[in-house]
């Protein structure tokens, strides 16, 4: 059973979400027919058990906790650390020790936005009222060992944002030929 862990920071309003084990993306939405009474056929849209358990485990955490329901713009920052397949990893002596090749490699399966949505989607209603809330979303995902973590584990923290302003501040256009600018 997946173990949720929660550190609060009351000082600027960080929430901090830490959810042992693997992340999960949310799938797409799987339909199932259904007849109607008068010979009509519906579509009847659901997520897989497995996504609407993890996303209830996440949400019931939120609010076993008195956490509050934020509001206003909101930062997320959000972390998955998958676990790394044998096969990165060597044998005998170097038993536990990453294959050089595999130094740099990121996880695959699922898709680091669909892992943010599903934490997203979880605490909608929960942690914040509406999800377009977030309007600052910074996730990225990678092994565990990358991250320092010793076990497979989605954090996600939530913040309210610091300065509206920055999020309207606009350049002056620029007339003429465009230059591009090195990063």
């Amino acid at each position: 059973m997946n173990l949720l862990d929660l550190a609060r920071d009351h000082i600027d309003g960080r929430y901090r979400l830490v959810h042992l084990g693997e992340p999960m993306p949310l799938p797409r939405p799987k339909v199932r027919i259904m007849p109607g009474r008068d010979g009509s056929h519906w579509p009847k849209f659901y997520l897989p058990s497995k996504a609407r358990t993890r996303m209830d485990e996440l949400a019931s955490e939120w609010q076993r906790l008195g956490l509050p329901c934020m509001t206003g713009p909101l930062v997320c920052e959000a972390t998955f650390a998958c676990s790394r397949p044998l096969a990165h990893l060597g044998t005998g002596a170097n038993a536990g020790v990453v294959k050089p090749r595999y130094l740099d490699e990121r996880p695959k399966g699922g898709d680091v936005d669909n892992c943010a949505k599903l934490i997203l989607d979880a605490l909608e209603g929960h942690a914040f009222a509406n999800d377009d809330q977030v309007v600052r979303l910074v996730a990225e995902k990678l092994y565990a060992d990358q991250a320092g973590l010793t076990e497979p584990q989605s954090i996600v923290e939530l913040r309210p944002l610091a300065d509206t302003r920055a999020l309207f501040a606009v350049e002056p256009a620029r007339t003429g030929p465009y230059e591009v600018e090195a990063a």
